[in-house]
């Protein structure tokens, strides 16, 4: 299992020597904030409320954030989300349906999406895969960003810090790769 371990390690730094060059090179530059407070409703912690409220890029749109709220599914090794609210955009209004899901499989795995039809019309797509690293240093992993038609893929670091996790994301995209910085804090 150590070899399997200093395997990945090893694959992720030389995966972020690999990628170096084409991040110093990105065409933007992006931040995304999102805070999440989780509020239990039954004993068994298997069904909450939550709600988000994200800031999706406050490099070029700082006035635009989501806003939704909804029921919370969780067990020990899984948990959904099904949650109903709106962008906000200079006093635009927009509704949006907000799916958000995460499973581990198998133990040093873990998978997140997030799936969002906005005002009824439009489709966003966003998809991680991780690989857990030893002692709770982080996460690394690759994503993926569709706001359908425009596609993104590329390699991601994650590090926690508490309930409060850092995210670097490189996307390869045809319209000009991105670099990303996401901060996410939860409140539960």
């Amino acid at each position: 299992m150590r070899r399997f371990n200093a395997f990945f390690v090893l694959l992720s730094i030389v995966g972020t020597m690999t990628i170096l060059p084409a991040v110093i090179t990105a065409q933007t530059g992006n931040v995304r904030v999102l805070l999440h407070a989780t509020k239990p409703v039954s004993d068994s912690g298997f069904f909450s409320w939550d709600a988000w409220f994200v800031a999706p890029n406050i490099t070029t749109a700082p006035n635009k954030w989501l806003i939704v709220t909804g029921p919370r599914l969780q067990t020990k090794s899984w948990w959904s989300e099904f949650n109903f609210g709106a962008f906000v955009q200079g006093g635009k209004v927009t509704p949006s349906i907000d799916i958000r899901t995460s499973w581990p499989s198998p133990r040093k795995f873990s998978f997140w999406t997030n799936v969002e039809w906005n005002n009824f019309s439009s489709g966003y797509f966003f998809g991680e895969a991780n690989y857990k690293l030893p002692n709770g240093l982080g996460m690394v992993g690759i994503e993926t960003e569709d706001n359908l038609p425009k596609t993104s893929l590329g390699p991601h670091v994650v590090i926690p810090f508490g309930s409060t996790a850092v995210t670097a994301a490189y996307q390869f995209q045809k319209e000009g790769d991105q670099l990303w910085f996401r901060l996410a804090v939860n409140f539960h």
